[in-house]
């Protein structure tokens, strides 16, 4: 939980799901991402959605842009980015074909890895992707991300 925000996300006819923020996931989205399709082909365990028009959190949220499709890699806590990344590493090796499929799937713009760390009171801070993340995401055409979170 980050400040006591969960994140419920879901589409017509799909369960809803809730999601702690700070999740470290897999993130596909798509303008014309088909949602009902594409969950029906995925392999993978789906922890969340959006959808296009669909408001988010806050109430001055004008809608999400893109449909979209969260799959969890790691139940690691926001504290241990290594091993964050070495279970995005295992993800990645045992399920290669399934998210092959997930990110080759009609209407897929952009897909990434997003892992998450506490955002430090310091004057910069960083946190550095392995090489073999690097590239065991870029053979899959996926993108990294590094999301800062406040934690209180």
């Amino acid at each position: 939980m980050v400040n006591g925000w969960h994140i419920s996300v879901g589409i017509a006819n799909w369960e809803w799901v809730v999601c702690e923020v700070c999740m470290s996931v897999l993130r596909v989205y798509g303008q014309s991402l088909d949602l009902d399709a594409a969950l029906a082909a995925c392999r993978l365990k789906v922890c969340a959605t959006q959808c296009r028009g669909e408001k988010g959190v806050s109430d001055s949220d004008r809608g999400f842009s893109q449909n979209a499709i969260f799959v969890e890699f790691t139940d690691v806590g926001i504290d241990d980015f290594e091993r964050q990344v070495e279970n995005a590493l295992s993800f990645l090796s045992q399920n290669q074909t399934a998210i092959a499929d997930l990110v080759g799937a009609r209407g897929v713009e952009e897909a990434y890895l997003d892992c998450c760390i506490p955002r430090l009171d310091v004057a910069a801070q960083s946190a550095v992707f392995s090489t073999r993340l690097v590239h065991a995401a870029g053979r899959l055409n996926l993108g990294l991300c590094l999301s800062l979170y406040e934690v209180s």
